[in-house]
């Protein structure tokens, strides 16, 4: 930290006397801009860096004698720091070194010292001197005022404490659990913070993901916070990221908190960027071709409109089929069954409306149809997204009886891994 310069006084313990050097029944006073060390009538005070109080340094305050004065070997002398209120900082005492020596007072000070110290007016040092048996000289007692402008300023609100290095941008929806690094920015000089709370909630305040820091420093710090596909199940996107700074008890504050945009692309708008990826479809009859995403329909041709389907439609395709039919739909899907008994334009597998880390327990039975030459791209346990056509439902036997499941026909289709 920049070495900072600090002024310091000695005030007049007595109204009315003014604070040029001068000496009262062994009572000395003088006033002083000079950093680090005063020299007055008969005594030499070198005064420790204060800003390195807050860094957990070492504070130490030298007492010597100038000209015309001495330390014995016995003096003895004690130093109390208080502020304007009176409250103590630091208390110590010492001896001389020796015979016209030192007499050496310190203490470790952190940021922490500083709970409850005002630090709107000067503090207070007081020094007494006393000397040691048979000495000709006057005890002696110095009281030094000690500016507080250069301290740095106690952080109040939240964004005094902390920031973001920089914004989220956007992130992929995850596959698999993933950690999301981010960097922040702490201002805590007076060690006030306890912890730090990072959670994520979605639209309805619903808890996704959380992480703690502890043990912080001041500066740039990083953090990571864990999403899993499995705690994103249900959840409602935009999302936020909420953080929260607690203290320390004995400083009597209460937390802060401050939200922040978590921009996680939800599986819906992963779904239909994906989608994007496989072109448009375009379709004259029962012929069709593929056009990259965006540019027109060879003429004769009419551009298919495929969309996500939003829960109402979801729950009407799983539980009446037939009520969707010749709907255009995106949807992702995992092969369960494809073999001699299905054929190569059919197979069975299990559809969601958006990417699931667990398909087969978390997807909806369901007939897939298409393009025996497109179809025998997939096997069991790929993992793919589609556009499809509702064709309806449909039944078909199994060893327990049959049961009836929706009947999806494959438009276009592109594998995302296995499942």
């Amino acid at each position: 930290m920049k070495v900072q310069v600090w002024a310091f006084s000695f005030i007049l313990l007595i109204m009315g006397i003014s604070p040029v050097a001068a000496q009262t029944d062994g009572v000395f006073f003088q006033t002083s801009d000079l950093r680090g060390t005063l020299n007055t009538s008969g005594w030499i005070l070198d005064y420790p860096d204060f800003v390195l109080a807050l860094q957990e340094e070492k504070w130490s305050w030298i007492l010597k004698a100038s000209t015309g004065n001495s330390i014995g070997a016995d003096d003895y002398a004690s130093f109390i720091l208080t502020d304007a209120a009176g409250k103590e900082l630091m208390n110590d005492s010492g001896f001389s070194s020796g015979a016209n020596g030192t007499i050496e007072f310190s203490d470790y000070i952190s940021g922490s010292d500083f709970t409850g110290i005002d630090l709107s007016q000067p503090l207070k040092g007081t020094i007494k001197v006393n000397r040691g048996y048979g000495s000709k000289l006057k005890d002696t007692i110095i009281v030094v005022s000690i500016p507080v402008t250069d301290f740095p300023k106690r952080p109040n609100v939240i964004n005094e404490f902390f920031s973001l290095t920089a914004p989220f941008l956007s992130i992929t929806y995850p596959q698999s659990c993933t950690s999301i690094e981010f960097q922040f920015t702490l201002n805590d000089p007076y060690s006030e913070i306890s912890n730090i709370t990072f959670v994520i909630n979605d639209s309805t305040g619903k808890e996704v993901a959380n992480a703690y820091a502890f043990g912080l420093e001041i500066g740039v710090q990083k953090e990571d916070i864990l999403l899993c596909p499995s705690f994103l199940d249900g959840t409602i996107a935009p999302y936020s990221l909420i953080t929260k700074v607690s203290f320390n008890s004995k400083t009597g504050k209460l937390a802060l908190s401050e939200s922040t945009s978590f921009p996680l692309v939800s599986k819906k708008d992963e779904a239909l960027e994906k989608a994007k990826t496989l072109g448009d479809y375009c379709a004259k009859g029962k012929v069709s071709k593929i056009v990259k995403s965006g540019l027109p329909c060879p003429a004769g041709y009419k551009k298919v409109n495929f969309v996500v389907p939003d829960e109402i439609a979801w729950n009407s395709l799983t539980r009446a089929p037939n009520s969707q039919k010749n709907k255009n739909y995106i949807i992702y899907a995992c092969v369960a069954q494809f073999d001699a008994n299905t054929g190569g334009s059919k197979f069975r597998g299990y559809a969601s409306p958006v990417p699931l880390q667990y398909y087969f327990s978390g997807g909806v039975n369901t007939i897939f149809t298409g393009s025996a030459k497109q179809l025998l791209q997939l096997s069991d346990n790929s993992a793919f997204i589609a556009k499809v056509t509702v064709s309806g439902g449909v039944t078909y036997a199994t060893i327990g009886g049959k049961t009836s499941v929706p009947s999806l026909e494959i438009k276009q289709f592109q594998i995302v891994g296995k499942c």
